[in-house]
């Protein structure tokens, strides 16, 4: 199960996570990620604190998101990465894709 809580500031949507983002959950998370790009044409941070495991579909929800952004001149950052999650996101080597911040103080400054 994935909760996800949207938070909309003038110029970016803050979209946090909780639960397992899997093969399940990935297409809830890509919607979330359409609807608040589609509706705000802001930068986005993922704040993912509550996040304990991402799949490859997770990473691909995510990567989709970058490349959207990027195409805007947007960003996607995501932020507040547990060790498990900041493991998988390195063995796949997507930290060198990624926009990462250690917390969301810091996302918001790269936004």
């Amino acid at each position: 199960m994935l909760e996800i809580k949207q938070i909309h500031q003038p110029t970016y949507s803050v979209v946090a996570l909780s639960g397992r983002l899997d093969a399940v959950t990935a297409s809830e998370l890509d919607a979330a990620l359409q609807e608040t790009e589609n509706s705000k044409q802001n930068s986005v941070i993922l704040d993912m604190a509550g996040v304990d495991y991402v799949s490859s579909a997770g990473l691909r929800s995510m990567l989709g998101c970058t490349k959207r952004q990027a195409a805007k001149k947007k960003k996607l950052v995501i932020c507040n990465l547990t060790a498990p999650v900041m493991d998988i996101i390195h063995m796949a080597g997507f930290h060198q894709i990624f926009t990462l911040a250690p917390s969301l103080d810091v996302a918001q400054t790269l936004v």
